[in-house]
């Protein structure tokens, strides 16, 4: 825990330095550092799903919308005269 004391010394030497605003503890930084993280992967995997479903219902709505099959409407045999 050494760095992290260094990290949050270095920090609050900033701060006073500066004379505007408190620089928060490194734990803080981190904190919100990882809750950011956690966001965009929720929000990557949450567009991959949209997407992933966005087209199969693209693949439904092309296979539904194709030519329907050909099918004999006829008797197989040739009709008599």
């Amino acid at each position: 825990m050494t760095s992290d004391r260094n990290l949050d010394d270095a920090l609050r030497a900033v701060a006073r330095h500066g004379g505007r605003g408190m620089v928060h503890n490194a734990t803080e930084i981190r904190r919100r550092g990882d809750t950011r993280r956690r966001r965009r992967h929720v929000a990557a995997v949450a567009a991959g799903a949209v997407l992933v479903g966005a087209l199969g219902a693209g693949a439904v709505v092309i296979r539904l919308a194709g030519a329907p099959h050909t099918i004999p409407v006829g008797p197989a045999d040739p009709t008599p005269i």
